[in-house]
């Protein structure tokens, strides 16, 4: 997962389901299991299996994991560009037996622990003159832009869009809306998180939203009303005054209404994330005094369940709104309280922003030699994952 693009800076540094069941190839079930994830200690699951085709799946419960698959010579590392409730898969064929391992890390943070169900689904055998799958190949389509994404270079994000592409595409011709929308929903947030192109991630949220919708997906359309706000934001810039008020009159009801489903159904990350999706739009405003109740709330719901994560993010950021406030001695303090918070090599994108802050800050202190210090690290960690602005 990349960090998403809600944590405040100056502008110019800125559970989904399978769709199993009613088709003409379905997967059968072959193993199911759920295990718990912390920390630096890889979880690993082994299965011995039949030759065969093999769909694995794979769904992050409030953690962000990367996952690798091995059978024999075959190995797939994937990985996504959301928060917490990552979905991988990948197809393995298997030509005699032969165990397959799973592996599972947490690139969360260090302390938190999460939950990962892990499913194991053997493909039936094509009749001989069968055509080709056109859902066994999107999901091998799919993988392949999960793989890419797990690379961890913009070219490789670049080129992770054409195999999602190409994933939708199958789905869409084998009528599969479940899994279009997965696959939509994930390209979105690549496009989003990793890419900077808010204008396609918007497009691929608002195709996700409808597919979600068209098969009762309460929860994945609801996530992605989120994936469609921070998107929308994200142009803002290029509205008029009286467009830019009325889009986050719209956003901010989304992002309510959002909310209360999260808190209704037991997602505090997701809740978490509406809250600070909610504070975007009186920042822009300049209402600041409201944007920092809304993050006093998320930092108060972050430190009852122990999340350091998300106490780092409302820590940032009501220091960002001290600092707009003309408050620099307070701003470089809470910056200073939410630095130990992060792990850079977790959260790079997040440590980054928030010592680029504090270099700002420092800047109106006049401690400029440290400043220079610390916006010299920013720039090296945004320069690494491509990011110019």
């Amino acid at each position: 997962m990349r960090f998403p693009n809600y944590l405040c800076a100056p502008l110019a540094a800125m559970g989904l389901t399978a769709c199993i069941g009613g088709f003409e190839t379905d997967p059968l079930v072959e193993y199911s299991t759920e295990i718990v994830v912390q920390g630096e200690k890889p979880q690993v699951v082994a299965r011995q299996l039949r030759a065969g085709t093999y769909l694995i799946e794979i769904r992050e419960r409030d953690i962000d994991l990367r996952a690798r698959v091995d059978a024999g010579a075959q190995r797939s590392e994937l990985a996504d560009a959301y928060l917490r409730h990552g979905l991988h898969r990948t197809v393995v064929s298997l030509d005699a037996p032969q165990t397959l391992k799973v592996t599972l890390a947490s690139t969360d943070q260090r302390s938190w622990r999460g939950a990962a169900a892990v499913r194991i689904l053997r493909w039936p055998k094509p009749a001989r003159d069968a055509p080709p799958d056109r859902r066994l190949l999107g999901f091998i389509a799919l993988a392949k832009g999960n793989e890419l994404v797990a690379r961890d270079s913009r070219e490789s994000w670049h080129a992770a869009i054409g195999p999602m592409n190409e994933a939708a595409e199958h789905f869409r011709a084998a009528h599969d809306l479940r899994s279009l929308a997965e696959t939509e929903y994930q390209r979105g947030f690549v496009e989003f998180n990793l890419l900077l192109d808010f204008a396609a991630a918007r497009k691929s949220a608002e195709s996700a939203q409808a597919h979600f919708r068209a098969v009762d997906d309460e929860l994945g359309a609801t996530r992605t009303s989120l994936l469609l706000s921070f998107a929308e934001v994200n142009i803002a810039d290029e509205l008029t005054r009286d467009e830019r008020l009325a889009s986050f009159h719209v956003l901010r009801a989304r992002l309510r209404k959002a909310q209360e489903y999260f808190d209704a159904h037991e997602a505090p990350s997701d809740a978490c994330e509406a809250l600070n999706l909610r504070a975007m739009p009186d920042g822009i405003l300049g209402d600041y005094e409201q944007q920092g109740r809304i993050y006093a709330e998320v930092l108060s719901r972050a430190r009852a369940r122990g999340d350091k994560y998300y106490e780092a993010v409302a820590t940032q950021n009501l220091a960002y709104v001290a600092s707009r406030k003309g408050e620099m001695a307070r701003a470089a303090a809470m910056y200073e309280t939410a630095l130990p918070l992060i792990e850079r090599d977790r959260n790079p994108d997040a440590y980054a922003t928030i010592i680029a802050n504090l270099g700002q800050s420092l800047i109106a202190l006049g401690d400029f030699d440290r400043a220079l210090q610390l916006q010299t690290e920013a720039l090296d960690v945004f320069s690494a994952r491509g990011d110019d602005s």
